[in-house]
């Protein structure tokens, strides 16, 4: 029943209730919809820039520090990490002999 309290049924149930009386989700099952919503510092985005080059340099320099298993760098423009981040060659090879995977794609260019 849609109206006892703290009762949340699976997803599957939910969306067909929700389809079939044409309302949100959220509106029915509020805590649900809660807890689909990712937050906290784990989330996936965390920061959102308009440009690169509104992005400060130290998120790059934290994302590379904390790479443990892959680095994976693609498109062209990666040439900027190079002029920004200081001895990021040095910084490469010590994660590649630390066991870490770094690849750099080729975008072929048109």
């Amino acid at each position: 029943m849609i109206a006892e309290a703290g009762r949340v049924p699976p997803a599957r149930h939910r969306w067909a209730v929700c389809e079939a009386l044409g309302e949100d989700e959220a509106v029915l099952w509020p805590s649900a919809a809660k807890k689909a919503v990712k937050v906290g510092p784990d989330r996936e985005v965390v920061s959102v820039y308009p440009y690169r080059s509104g992005c400060p340099a130290s998120p790059w320099r934290s994302l590379i520090t904390k790479a443990e298993r892959e680095l994976t760098f693609g498109g062209y423009t990666n040439y900027f990490l190079w002029l920004e981040q200081a001895r990021l060659g040095s910084a490469l090879k010590r994660k590649a002999a630390q066991g870490c995977r770094v690849r750099f794609l080729r975008v072929p260019l048109r």
